[in-house]
C-alpha cells in the first residue's frame, strides 16, 4: 500500500488514494498510540510525556498538512486528530501522576500505599481509556456521519461512502480502546503485583495492544483492498441516461401478492423499467400496470421514491390496491409449482421475513410502510403520543392502506419512529438536541 506520489498529494485525489490515505491514516493514528505502549518498555518513565508530546506534534505538523491538501484527504483525517488529542491527553495525565505521585520533580504530594516509584504508571492504563473518550465526543460531535446515506455522490462511489467508513473507523477504534482497556483493568486488579514488569505483565500491558494493532492494520488493508475493487468496478458503470424503475406492491383485502425472483427470494411480481428522462406522472405509471395486471379494478397509491446506487437510477414505490369485487386470478398465477405468486398475510410475511426469505427491497419496502405508519399513527410531529397510553400500538391493516393521510416520502416519520416519548430518556435527549441545533444554527 505505498503511495506512488510520495509526499506531494495531487489536487485530486482518486478512489484508490482515498482509501490507501485512510489505511495509512488508521495506521499512523493508532501506530502512534501503540508505538508509545511500546517505548514504555525501554524509555523511562518521566521522558514518556515527552515522547507523545512529540509524536502528538509530528502527527499534527508533518503529517496533517499533507492529508489535508485536499478535500478528499480531509475528509479522512479523524482517526489522526482523534490520537493528536488523546496523545495530548495521555501526556497530561502521566505528567500529573509523576509530579503528584513521585518524588521525581517536586516531591510526592500524593500518598498511595503501596506505591512504585520505579513504575509511576502503566501506559496502556493511561491511553485506553483517552482513546474511549475522544472517539465518543467525536461520534457525539459528527452524528450526521453517522446517519449519512453510503449512495453514490458525484465524483465517484466512493465519496458518497466516505462519510460513514470514516464513521467505521471510529466506531472500531472505540470498541477496541474498550476490549483492551476493559482486559488490561481485569488483569491489573486481579493478577498484577506492583513491584515489577514480568512476562504476564509485559504480555497484557505491551504485547497484546501492539498485537491487536498489527492485525487491525492487516484486517484494514484487506478490507480497503477489497474495497478498492468495488469501487473501481461502480465507477466503471457506463454512464447511461437517466432511467426509472416502478415497483408495484399488490394488495387485495389484508395479503400483499409475493412471487420468488431469480435468486429464490419473494419479491414484488410487477415491476416497471423506463429508460431515458421520461416524466412519469400517476397516470402514466396507472396505464403501466394496467397493462402488466391486464385489469381496471384497483386503486394505485403513490408510495416514496428511492435511488439506486448508480446514482442515475430512480426507483419509484407504488401501492395497487384490489378492488374486492376483483378476482385474485385474474392478476395472479398460483399453482402447486414451487415459483408460483403466493398471497401473505402479516404473519407469514413476517414469518419468511425472519428467515431471510424476502428480498431486501421488498423487505425495506415493507418496514418503511410499516414505520412510517406506526409513527404516523401513533406520534405527533414532536414524537409525543397522540394516546395517553405508553407503548400503545395502533392496528397496521394493509386493507387501510389507501386510506392513510401519511406520506412516505417524509422521512421524519422515521425519525420519529427511531426517537419518541416511548424510548429511554426522550426528553434528556430531545433538549441536547435542541441544543445542538441551535448552536449549528
Amino acid at each position: 500500500m505505498d503511495h506512488r506520489h510520495n509526499s506531494i498529494l495531487p489536487d485530486s485525489l482518486s478512489s484508490s488514494d482515498i482509501l490507501k490515505m485512510i489505511w495509512t491514516n488508521w495506521g499512523l493514528g493508532f501506530g502512534s498510540i501503540a508505538l508509545l505502549i511500546l517505548l514504555s518498555l525501554f524509555v523511562p518513565y518521566i521522558w514518556l510525556p515527552v515522547v507523545a508530546i512529540a509524536e502528538a506534534m509530528w502527527l499534527k505538523w508533518q503529517w496533517l498538512p499533507k492529508c489535508r491538501r485536499t478535500e478528499d484527504g480531509s475528509a479522512t483525517d479523524a482517526i489522526p486528530s482523534i490520537c493528536i488529542t488523546v496523545l495530548w491527553i495521555a501526556a497530561a495525565v502521566m505528567f500529573a501522576i509523576l509530579v503528584l505521585c513521585t518524588p521525581f520533580l517536586i516531591g510526592r504530594v500524593v500518598l498511595i500505599p503501596m506505591y512504585n516509584d520505579e513504575i509511576p504508571f502503566i501506559a496502556s492504563l493511561v491511553l485506553f481509556p483517552c482513546v474511549a473518550f475522544v472517539c465518543v465526543c467525536w461520534m457525539v460531535n459528527h452524528r450526521t456521519a453517522l446517519r449519512s446515506d453510503s449512495t453514490a455522490a458525484a465524483g465517484g462511489a466512493l465519496r458518497g461512502m466516505l462519510p460513514r467508513e470514516i464513521a467505521y473507523q471510529v466506531r472500531i477504534f472505540l470498541l477496541l480502546s474498550i476490549l483492551i482497556g476493559a482486559v488490561e483493568s481485569w488483569y491489573y486488579f486481579v493478577h498484577y503485583i506492583n513491584s515489577n514488569l514480568n512476562a504476564p505483565d509485559r504480555f497484557f500491558f505491551v504485547l497484546m495492544p501492539v498485537g491487536i494493532f498489527l492485525l487491525s492494520l492487516f484486517f484494514m488493508g484487506g478490507r480497503y483492498t477489497s474495497l478498492s475493487a468495488l469501487v473501481e468496478a461502480v465507477d466503471n458503470i457506463p454512464t447511461a441516461g437517466l432511467s426509472t424503475i416502478v415497483r408495484y406492491l399488490v394488495f387485495s383485502d389484508n395479503e400483499l401478492l409475493v412471487r420468488p425472483n431469480n435468486f429464490g427470494l419473494y419479491d414484488s411480481p410487477y415491476e416497471l423499467l423506463r429508460e431515458g428522462q421520461v416524466e412519469l406522472d400517476d397516470k402514466i405509471t396507472r396505464q403501466a400496470f394496467a397493462d402488466l395486471a391486464r385489469t381496471d379494478a384497483f386503486t394505485l397509491r403513490y408510495l416514496y421514491k428511492s435511488e439506486s446506487l448508480p446514482s442515475n437510477l430512480n426507483i419509484l414505490h407504488y401501492a395497487a390496491i384490489l378492488d374486492s369485487e376483483l378476482n385474485r386470478a385474474d392478476v395472479s398465477n398460483i399453482t402447486d409449482a414451487e415459483d408460483s405468486d403466493r398471497w401473505l398475510g402479516l404473519y407469514e410475511i413476517q414469518r419468511l421475513a425472519a428467515e431471510g426469505k424476502l428480498s431486501p427491497v421488498l423487505a425495506s419496502e415493507l418496514v418503511r410502510i410499516y414505520c412510517v405508519t406506526m409513527a404516523w399513527k401513533t406520534y405527533d410531529r414532536q414524537g409525543h403520543r397522540q394516546y395517553p397510553i405508553r407503548n400503545y400500538k395502533p392496528t397496521f391493516r394493509f386493507r387501510d392502506l389507501g386510506k392513510w393521510d401519511v406520506n412516505y416520502d417524509d422521512t421524519s416519520w422515521l425519525d420519529i419512529a427511531a426517537f419518541n416519548e416511548d424510548k429511554p430518556f426522550f426528553r434528556i435527549r430531545r433538549f441536547f438536541r435542541r441544543r445542538k441545533a441551535n448552536a449549528g444554527s
